[in-house]
């Protein structure tokens, strides 16, 4: 964890330096408004710059080239007079605080990785999104988007292996990619692979959102102190945390650069900012997570429409040079963040955490006194039903405030009438997933428009508060409203983020992180490969039928593109084989799969995988086919759990002769049936007690596909199965 901990403070530095380099060319004053978010201008300045150079340049080339940006843009900073060198230094202390306040939901964030011991890639819960984004920035770190990467239909077949269809699949669907550049760029500065890093990058954007909140809240013209209640409130809010444990590192980098967006857009339009640090945080939010202009557009829109007509030419032209400008500074992002928001999105018929369980769940898990991933029925009044309703009246009576008194108002009316009319929309259409998506990445703007309310209202309780003429208080009321209000804000805030750092992990299970934590084994198993395996793995064949073992396994060995997979699941791999039907020397079994062997065939192993020496000693192996049929994980036991009518495949040493005997689960009675696919010869074993023996008759075949049938001959598949273990190693 210290090693976490330290690559983020190094990716911080880094992206505080490239921040301040964007900054060079603007006066002191205007500079230093924008110094606490230096970092996400950083980013920014990375994304929109690698958006382009990622086509012929790996990180490193890209990295080089925003190194020339940077310095091209300090060079017109010194021309123009601004003295770039010189940063206020208590913009510097503002901006430390802000990221401290980020670093408490960062830190929540990190809890798994703590209860693990170590800060590698981990699956907090059943998703393997995290994997999708190691796949990307791992291979733009050291290949160049173009020629896209394909793996081919067997070993070395094409010019990458299985584990780098995660790009190929973002580039064709087409999905944003800016997040794992500035991923692969980072880890191009400090050394770290993306494996390694990517804990880490989730916490690092939790933290930025408090700057990017209190930034965005200053250029709105909202109070000091508001502002960083916001920041507050943005960075510790238990939806936005659990996106880390969802694994959603591009949705919490977008959070930051839309809030970002929304501010630096409306300031340019009003000319209280120069039109380029607008449009380069524009571009880089198409590129980062193009899914927020779904929010961010209707919002500025409003804000430049929706107001008195005087000076609306102006705005609207302001608004006009920034689109261009963006659209000027990285293309390639905005052509595909078009198209990634044309995507058709049907088939989504899921169930929420924000309406499955009815309202009270819903408004509790939003305000973050009970989290997403509760199990149904543990989000009732835990914490108090007044302490929910406190929360929720707040933060809606916030928006009441900024659409009757907030300047912005046209902006506020915009924002929410289509996200939540959104929100309506998709939950009275019961869609689920993309429901739940759309209200955690809302939610931070919706905590932008209650605090312009909240701080509209204190601002014009201070100016009633005095008499403009003479500068006496007026009465005694107005000021003690005044600081009645700030105290009572200010204690709804603390409530807030205590309860939503108290909720946020809830619901995980420390029990199963182990098994979801990219640990050591699997740096070991590539090693026995690199050793035995031959050039390139070319020996090796990897029986492994876990989703999270076989893909982070496959991770493991992208540097070895002759290695054979027997079953891949598609999801994250693409494939469902990757294997010409060899057979190898040895066999690299992990989770999912089965083994009986003389202990001197394995010549490695581990708490998660065995190397097997099929020539040295007798040995036969199984592990599902097809596995989309399958369930995902082994189970406790190590069983997998597949269909009637499930396939498996078998191999054994070369010279071994005779049946080989399945182990299987059913339930209830019968018998099941295997069936020798390149034989037609079937084996059949009664189920007793829910299992069964099935002793499968081979021959000579070192290889053989089994497929596994429960009850009457002919009938349709009704049942499951599982899968618990070959015999057959004499």
């Amino acid at each position: 964890m210290v090693s976490t901990l330290i690559w983020m403070a190094a990716a911080l530095v880094v992206l505080f330096v490239l921040g301040l380099a964007v900054l060079a060319p603007m006066r002191p004053r205007r500079r230093a408004a924008l110094v606490p978010a230096a970092p996400l201008l950083g980013a920014a300045l990375l994304a929109v710059v690698m958006s382009t150079s990622s086509w012929w340049l790996d990180a490193r080339g890209g990295l080089a080239v925003t190194a020339v940006v940077a310095a091209v843009l300090v060079v017109v900073g010194v021309r123009r007079g601004t003295s770039p060198w010189r940063v206020d230094l208590s913009a510097v202390g503002l901006a430390v605080l802000l990221v401290g306040i980020g670093a408490i939901g960062a830190a929540v964030a990190l809890l798994p990785s703590a209860w693990v011991g170590d800060g590698r890639a981990l699956s907090a819960n059943d998703s393997g999104d995290v994997f999708f984004y190691v796949a990307e920035s791992a291979w733009m770190g050291d290949h160049p988007i173009s020629p896209v990467p394909e793996p081919g239909a067997v070993p070395g077949g094409g010019n990458a292996t299985p584990a780098d269809v995660p790009l190929r699949a973002a580039l064709a669907f087409p999905l944003r990619v800016g997040q794992p550049l500035v991923h692969a760029a980072l880890g191009a500065v400090t050394g770290q692979p993306a494996v390694g890093s990517v804990m880490g990058v989730m916490a690092l954007w939790i933290a930025l959102l408090a700057p990017a909140a209190f930034v965005t809240g200053r250029l709105l013209r909202l109070g000091r102190l508001a502002s960083v209640l916001l920041a507050a409130v943005c960075a510790t809010s238990a939806v936005v945390v659990q996106q880390s444990y969802q694994q959603n590192v591009d949705a919490l980098l977008g959070a930051g650069l839309a809030l970002l967006t929304i501010g630096a857009v409306v300031a340019a339009t009003e000319r209280r900012l120069p039109l380029w640090p607008a449009a380069l945080v524009t571009a880089a939010l198409a590129g980062v997570y193009t899914e927020y202009a779904l929010f961010v557009v209707p919002a500025v829109l409003g804000a430049v429409l929706l107001r008195r007509p005087r000076g609306l030419g102006r705005r609207a032209g302001r608004l006009l040079a920034v689109l261009g400008m963006a659209v000027a500074m990285a293309p390639t992002s905005w052509v595909r963040g078009v198209q990634a928001l044309t995507l058709p999105r049907a088939g989504d018929g899921f169930g929420s955490p924000l309406f499955s369980d009815g309202w009270f769940a819903a408004v509790s898990r939003v305000v973050g006194t009970a989290a997403l991933a509760e199990p149904v029925g543990a989000a009732g009044p835990n914490l108090g039903t007044a302490l929910v309703v406190v929360l929720a009246a707040t933060l809606v009576l916030g928006w009441v405030l900024a659409l009757v008194l907030d300047r912005h108002r046209g902006m506020w009316f915009a924002l929410l009438a289509v996200g939540l009319g959104y929100l309506g929309f998709l939950t009275a259409e019961h869609r689920g997933y993309t429901q739940v998506r759309a209200a955690s990445v809302l939610l931070p703007l919706l905590l932008l428009a209650s605090a312009a309310g909240w701080s509209t209202l204190g601002a014009r309780l201070r100016r009633a508060a005095r008499v403009r003429t003479g500068g006496t208080a007026r009465s005694a009321l107005a000021p003690r409203l005044v600081t009645g209000l700030t105290a009572t804000l200010t204690a709804i805030v603390v409530v807030a983020v205590v309860v939503n750092v108290r909720s946020a992990p809830d619901g995980i299970d420390r029990g199963r992180l182990p098994e979801r934590h990219v640990d050591a084994t699997y740096d070991e198993a590539a090693r026995w490969v690199d050793e035995d395996g031959g050039e390139g793995g070319q020996g090796v064949t990897v029986l492994a039928a876990d989703l999270f073992s076989q893909m982070w396994l496959a991770h493991a060995l992208r540097e070895d593109p002759l290695v054979s997979y027997v079953s891949l699941r598609p999801d994250y791999l693409g494939m469902t084989t990757y294997w010409a039907g060899e057979q190898d020397p040895f066999l690299l079994v992990g989770p999912g799969a089965f083994l009986d062997a003389d202990p001197a065939a394995v010549v490695a192993q581990n708490d998660r995988f065995r190397m097997v020496d099929l020539g040295a000693a007798p040995a036969v192996a199984a592990v599902p086919l097809d596995l989309p049929t399958w369930s995902p994980y082994a189970q406790a036991d190590g069983s997998m759990i597949g269909p009637d009518g499930g396939k498996i495949t078998v191999v054994r040493s070369p010279g071994l002769t005779g049946p080989v005997e399945l182990e299987l689960a059913a339930a209830g009675a019968g018998e099941v049936r295997a069936t020798v696919l390149e034989t037609g010869q079937v084996a059949r074993a009664d189920i007793v007690d829910g299992r069964a023996l099935v002793p499968v008759e081979l021959g000579d075949a070192s290889i053989a596909t089994i497929q596994l049938d429960v009850g009457a001959e002919g009938a349709e598949p009704t049942q499951q199965l599982a899968l618990i273990g070959v015999h057959g190693a004499p």
